[in-house]
């Protein structure tokens, strides 16, 4: 008795506490060579809803989305974009239907953004901080 108590307490704190990878910061990227340097949250949110296809610089903007399972996922939808994944698909849906826009191109994890976004101008993602590095720039940091 005493031990499947211990074990309950032991999965209680391991679901409360946060784990390393959801404290990590997430920050939004593109091409080293794109000319933005810095975003509003705003105007990466109408990216990625498809309000709008171009950077401040006039440049035409791809973003890159990761799947919706994944944590860091729910975490820009919900800070940057501000939407449940219900109010995503049914935004999508419409898009979709009436033939305005397309959801962003779905990748299978954050190496895989980084490096399109390395190899391509018009390309923006996002990932965690510890992601990023010198062949990317980081144009938001969420807080």
């Amino acid at each position: 008795m005493l031990s499947r108590l211990l074990l309950l307490e032991i999965l209680i704190l391991l679901i409360v506490l946060p784990s390393p990878v959801c404290s990590e910061g997430l920050v939004v990227i593109v091409n080293n060579h794109n000319n933005s340097d810095s975003l509003s949250s705003d105007l990466v949110s109408d990216i990625y809803l498809g309000r709008t296809k171009r950077f401040p610089t006039g440049e035409p903007a791809k973003p890159l989305d990761l799947p919706k399972n994944l944590s860091i996922t729910n975490d820009f939808y919900t800070k940057v974009v501000k939407k449940s994944p219900a109010q995503l698909r049914a935004h999508w849906s419409r898009l979709v239907f009436t033939g305005k826009g397309r959801p962003p191109q779905k990748l299978a994890d954050e190496l895989k953004v980084k490096s399109m976004v390395y190899g391509d101008n018009e390309m923006i993602g996002y990932v965690y901080e510890q992601t990023a590095d010198e062949e990317v720039k980081i144009i938001l940091n969420v807080p």
